[in-house]
């Protein structure tokens, strides 16, 4: 886990040190144009179904959108009493999960960034976004 930490927080400088780059005028406001591209949709709709999974919600939330959560949550912390819980049922891994969605967002973001031709972008996203889909379906 300590890994993925390390890797989001690199990219996410990496990003940061991008757009910093790409200041127009000397008042050290940045302009985000960041085209919105499939691979970018994707993964950054997966980032927030991953993050929406660690938040706490309560019970009668959490038996609505995920019935056999909810059944585990009320054996283990007791049907009678009003909790809060998140949806997740392994929050370390779902967290790990989520550094990980972090590092291919900041990874697609940085090749939208700077790659300048549409057909390089197109190349370079498609195999951040293979790449990054075989990763996650292996481990």
């Amino acid at each position: 886990m300590q890994v993925n930490a390390i890797l989001a927080g690199g990219m996410v400088i990496l990003l940061w040190l991008a757009l910093w780059s790409r200041r127009h005028d000397g008042t050290g406001r940045v302009p985000i144009a960041v085209p919105i591209t499939v691979p970018i949709a994707i993964t950054t709709g997966a980032l927030i179904l991953t993050l929406l999974q660690l938040l706490p919600l309560p019970q009668q939330l959490i038996g609505i959108i995920a019935p056999g959560a909810n059944d585990v949550l009320s054996m283990t912390l007791g049907s009678d009493l009003a909790w809060w819980a998140p949806m997740s049922m392994d929050p370390p891994a779902t967290h790990g999960e989520l550094l990980k969605l972090v590092t291919y967002a900041a990874a697609a973001i940085l090749g939208v960034l700077l790659c300048g031709g549409p057909r390089l972008r197109i190349a370079l996203q498609t195999a951040m976004m293979t790449t990054s889909l075989s990763f996650s379906f292996t481990r």
